[in-house]
């Protein structure tokens, strides 16, 4: 497995001055920001959820932390002991218009993306767990040593690229020794967006036949 400290110490080796490792590390955040909203297959998630408040129609970025981190909406579900309930997705104009007065309060079953908000209609009546279906950030290694991080599994060469390009061509102003960083990062994006298409691809289910 490679980790943050793996990379750093690779770039250290690339550009030849093992005394720029503020920068260094700098270069790393900057290119795991810069290609966050792509969105790959490892930012692909049903693990996202909050919980609603009885009369809240909007959650800003606020209520939960996994409100910021949507790149893309797909499904948003209520979660229930029983039964999962699918919401449908409807415009922020129609919630609005539909959640002045007097609203009626219960289950949700639609949503509407705003900003960086969620809103549900019908307004909740009670605390509900809604999960979410998407694309979403990915956090950057909390350490040097932390392993199973995608960006430093996945995203590893397409990261270390982005910083060795970004390290070269800005800090040392060398424009061509950083080509070849440049061409590698075109290159593994390009096998990225491969990888992530197939994994997004619908399957249906064929009957066995016997």
């Amino acid at each position: 497995m490679t980790t943050l400290g793996a990379m750093k110490a690779d770039l250290v080796e690339i550009i030849g001055d093992g005394g720029k490792t503020t920068e260094i590390a700098a270069a790393i955040n900057r290119a795991i920001a810069e290609t966050q909203h792509r969105g790959y297959w490892f930012s692909r998630s049903r693990e996202e959820t909050f919980v609603t408040v009885a009369g809240q129609v909007w959650y800003p970025a606020s209520h939960d932390t996994s409100i910021p981190k949507i790149i893309r909406l797909d499904e948003a579900f209520v979660i229930d002991t029983d039964h999962n309930w699918c919401l449908e997705r409807i415009s922020a104009g129609e919630i609005e218009a539909d959640t002045g007065g007097t609203p009626s309060r219960t289950r949700p079953s639609c949503y509407a993306l705003l900003g960086e908000q969620i809103g549900l209609y019908p307004m909740p009546d009670a605390v509900y767990t809604i999960r979410l279906h998407g694309l979403f950030q990915v956090a950057a290694p909390a350490s040097d040593g932390e392993t199973g991080n995608p960006w430093m599994e996945e995203g590893y060469s397409l990261i270390r690229a982005m910083a060795a390009f970004d390290l070269i061509f800005n800090l040392h102003q060398d424009p061509e020794r950083a080509a070849p960083h440049a061409a590698v990062v075109e290159r593994r994006l390009s096998e990225l967006r491969v990888q992530s298409n197939r994994h997004s691809l619908p399957r249906r289910l064929t009957p066995a036949r016997f």
